[in-house]
């Protein structure tokens, strides 16, 4: 049996990963990196919740088994985060090309 200590360790772990490949990835785009925006906003990819929640119930099937009831709810709990993530992009997506398109068709100078 594992600790607290190993299952907050895997989570910080993936998350600290997770926006290392972030800010990676902007630096080949050559795109603008703020320090505090990078540590603290939401969204892009590769998503920190997936990587946290797929951290978690890796870490629970590796310390109680993959047959256990606990990496199920973990797999569970890690599944409906990536599809509700999914999801919300996909929404703010849609909503952005909509809002772009209502710019445009007002001559708005909002940009």
């Amino acid at each position: 049996m594992q600790t607290g200590y190993t299952f907050l360790i895997t989570f910080i772990l993936a998350w600290v990963v997770d926006h290392a490949i972030k800010i990676t990835i902007r630096l080949i785009k050559k795109e603008k990196l703020g320090f505090w925006s990078q540590i603290f906003n939401s969204g892009g990819m590769p998503s920190s919740h997936s990587a946290t929640t797929v951290s978690l119930a890796t870490i629970i099937g590796l310390c109680y088994g993959f047959d256990s009831a606990i990496f199920a709810i973990g797999a569970l709990f890690a599944l409906v985060v990536m599809y509700d993530a999914v999801k919300v992009r996909r929404s703010s997506g849609e909503q952005g090309v909509a809002i772009r398109q209502l710019i445009k068709e007002q001559d708005s100078k909002v940009k």
